[in-house]
């Protein structure tokens, strides 16, 4: 998921993954497969921090952002393994991650 300003939300594909998504997965411009965002952006304007909500429970992921549904999949592919963060051409901070089994 890309946490590049004004796209926060969006699913992005990488590798031999799939989803199913209530809107068409898209192709995006740099090849890989795309889970657009619902609704506009709901990011802080710059320099504030956001907050994510991102749950996986079993093959169903929901994305928030600062509170706002902004992507729900089915059907996900990959439902273990490693999770990553990448940041491309400039600097990101993460604070206050917190990762919790579903009961």
């Amino acid at each position: 998921m890309p946490v590049q300003a004004g796209n926060a939300g969006d699913i992005i594909l990488i590798g031999p993954s799939s989803v199913t998504q209530a809107d068409s997965v898209i192709r995006n411009e740099q090849g890989f497969d795309k889970a657009p965002r619902f609704e506009e952006s709901s990011e802080n304007p710059e320099g504030e921090w956001n907050t994510y909500s991102i749950v996986c429970d079993s093959a169903e992921m929901t994305v928030r952002v600062n509170g706002v549904l902004q992507n729900s999949v089915t059907d996900v592919s990959f439902i273990s393994g490693p999770i990553g963060f990448q940041s491309e051409g400039s600097a990101i901070e993460f604070r206050n991650l917190y990762i919790e089994p579903l009961n």
